[in-house]
């Protein structure tokens, strides 16, 4: 880990990528019975669906989903690992 001289926002972010990130956020979900998805274009603008969605028995759980965010809600990133930037 890196030395962080005292202060905790100073901490190294170690880059995960979004493939792995989906995978760690799909065995999370199916845990609760709930799947994590990609939406086609069309389907992205007949439903109004972001690129990623979660369903569950009821349907449409979150219809906008950001990796991060529910990754660090569900606790499959650590603190010190962050999503890297798509090129």
């Amino acid at each position: 880990m890196a030395r962080n001289n005292g202060k905790e926002n100073d901490v190294a972010k170690v880059p995960i990528t979004e493939r792995a990130l989906t995978r760690r956020l799909s065995r999370a979900l199916r845990a609760q019975v709930k799947h994590l998805r990609i939406a086609t274009k069309r389907r992205q603008k007949a439903l109004g669906l972001g690129h990623y969605y979660i369903v569950g028995a009821e349907g449409v759980i979150d219809a906008n989903v950001h990796l991060e965010e529910w990754a660090r809600k569900l606790g499959v990133i650590q603190p010190w690992e962050t999503l890297k930037p798509n090129r």
